[in-house]
């Protein structure tokens, strides 16, 4: 229930932290940004975020509770200078100001270590990950860049984008990259010619004769929300609820480093282990547990968050229905989903009057025509498209970030 770069025309963006930029690029050559951020900024929802906005009944509107991702930390260590740095507010296109000190004579010379891709994403115009594009939307083509030489180093890195139609964007050149993590990002736009379907974005970053990169998926919509009127779950999935034993939910978890990963103490003191018990709820409802790992996501941003949630997160871990704790909440949502796949099933619609082949209309406005049953459960759980998908509540995630999380974790 909760609502928890191109083709390079005439974009102009800003460079920060950046000493050299000597590489080739096209007319109007774009420069990337590159700031530096905690080595997990770019993978981790903030552990500090606690979610808010959700309601005590099927169809509340709660929020993603994730720190934007490629933005660092309000006065963070600049790890090249040892200084503080705020956070950048200047738009794109104008120089943001840098605090890191001027490379001294000789800095630029190979030093032992390396500089290399450690991670890459796609991100919306305002930072925040995102994976569904439609034409002319902003988009950021970000990756965390870790120097470990000591020092700032001049490093020539490459960022590619393609697709069903060829290239959409690139650039390459010579940047000057400070020591310890950066996020590097360039910025542009869909272009509004661009085709339907897969695009895969890399970059690149070569250092001392040695090049290292990262790839990332995203998708193009040629119709603006067209996603949420595909079987992007079906009946089958929904129901293979014995996708994943107990011991492999538990791994999943523990390649996360999830808080989840091992037994916890719940709000009412009893201990429990939720790769068991999550287990237990899909064989007893007939779930599969990939969509409770995914709602888990959705909900609470479980399955990466590291640290102990508040007790009142706890209490409304899954959304569903009203607060009581964790373990109940994790069978709550596969009793729910089962309810309203068999409420369909018996030939009507579910409690709040989704149905599979039926077109309604979100609480946040989007006309939803759900393929199949399995997605008339989703909107009927969360009520809301999401901002992503047309939505008109800026903060709401809705459906959405199940769909998102669903296609990223690869089920």
């Amino acid at each position: 229930m909760k609502t928890a770069f191109l083709a390079i025309r005439s974009v102009v963006l800003c460079l920060v932290f950046v000493l050299a930029l000597t590489g080739p690029a096209a007319a109007d050559p774009p420069a990337p940004v590159g700031v530096p951020v905690a080595d997990n900024a770019m993978t981790e929802a903030s552990s500090a975020g606690e979610s808010t906005g959700r309601a005590a009944r099927d169809g509340a509107n709660g929020k993603r509770a994730e720190q934007p991702v490629g933005v660092p930390a309000v006065e963070t260590q600049a790890a090249a200078a040892g200084e503080k740095t705020s956070r950048a507010t200047e738009p794109l296109g104008s120089p943001a100001k840098s605090s890191e000190k001027t490379m001294t004579d000789g800095a630029a010379a190979l030093l032992a270590g390396s500089v290399t891709v450690s991670s890459v994403a796609t991100q919306d115009g305002n930072g925040y990950a995102k994976s569904i594009f439609n034409r002319n939307d902003s988009i950021r083509y970000a990756g965390n860049v870790y120097n470990s030489t000591g020092a700032s180093q001049t490093a020539y890195f490459a960022w590619s984008v393609t697709g069903p139609c060829g290239s959409i964007a690139s650039w390459a050149g010579n940047l000057s990259t400070g020591s310890g993590t950066y996020n590097w990002y360039l910025s542009s736009s869909i272009p509004s010619t661009a085709c339907g379907g897969t695009y895969t974005y890399k970059l690149s970053v070569t250092y001392g004769g040695a090049t290292s990169s990262k790839s990332a998926t995203f998708t193009v919509n040629t119709g603006s929300g067209s996603a949420y009127n595909t079987a992007f779950l079906t009946d089958q999935q929904l129901e293979d609820y014995a996708s994943m034993s107990a011991d492999s939910i538990r791994s999943f978890l523990t390649t996360r480093n999830s808080y989840f990963k091992t037994s916890i103490k719940d709000v009412d003191g009893v201990t429990f282990d939720p790769a068991t018990v999550i287990a237990q709820a899909a064989s007893q409802y007939r779930i599969n547990p990939k969509v409770i790992l995914t709602t888990l996501q959705k909900e609470s941003s479980g399955v990466t968050r590291t640290t102990r949630p508040s007790d009142t997160n706890l209490k409304f871990l899954m959304g569903c229905i009203s607060p009581n704790n964790a373990r109940t909440q994790l069978s709550c949502a596969a009793e729910r989903f089962r309810a309203y796949q068999d409420q369909q099933r018996n030939g009507g619609s579910t409690v709040s009057g989704w149905k599979a082949g039926v077109s309604k209309k979100t609480q946040d406005a989007v006309t939803v025509t759900p393929a199949t049953a399995a997605v008339a459960g989703q909107f009927t759980y969360t009520p809301y498209a999401g901002v992503q998908w047309g939505g008109n509540q800026s903060s709401v995630g809705g459906v959405y970030l199940f769909y998102d999380y669903w296609r990223t974790f690869g089920f």
